[in-house]
């Protein structure tokens, strides 16, 4: 499985992958099962987080790598940061543009805008390492 991007440390190994859904309604048991069957039916590299991030919510694991149906370990609220986009941007693959976005702007955001992505080290893996935005062919 190819995920939708996938952040690379200097070293150039795979630190996050990350996925983008364009799902509406989501909860953290829905990113949990959708977690747990991606992970059990699809190739998945070792790595420290692991992220599905919808209109809603970013869920972000730390250090899960196997296929249990476990919650995520930081869920953060993006709605401030989707409400004011056109409904067409949260659909299909318009929403990945919207994840690249976001994940530019969280690059340069300040570590106390999104504390909990800060405490989990995931801000300074993004910050440090390489974005890569693994398209489809």
């Amino acid at each position: 499985m190819q995920y939708d991007f996938v952040i690379y440390d200097q070293a150039d190994r795979p630190v996050a992958v990350l996925e983008a859904k364009a799902q509406q309604g989501t909860t953290a048991q829905w990113a949990s099962a959708f977690r747990r069957n991606l992970l059990a039916h699809q190739a998945h590299p070792e790595t420290e987080y692991f992220g599905i991030i919808t209109p809603a919510a970013f869920y972000l694991w730390r250090g899960q790598n196997d296929p249990r149906d476990v919650p995520p370990d930081f869920e953060l609220d993006l709605s401030d940061y989707t409400r004011s986009l056109p409904k067409e941007a949260l659909r299909g693959n318009a929403f990945e543009f919207v994840v690249s976005s976001l994940l530019t702007d969280l690059e340069s955001t300040p570590s106390d805008r999104w504390p909990s992505l800060s405490n989990s080290g995931f801000l300074d893996a993004l910050k440090t390492g390489r974005l890569s935005y693994e398209a489809a062919a």
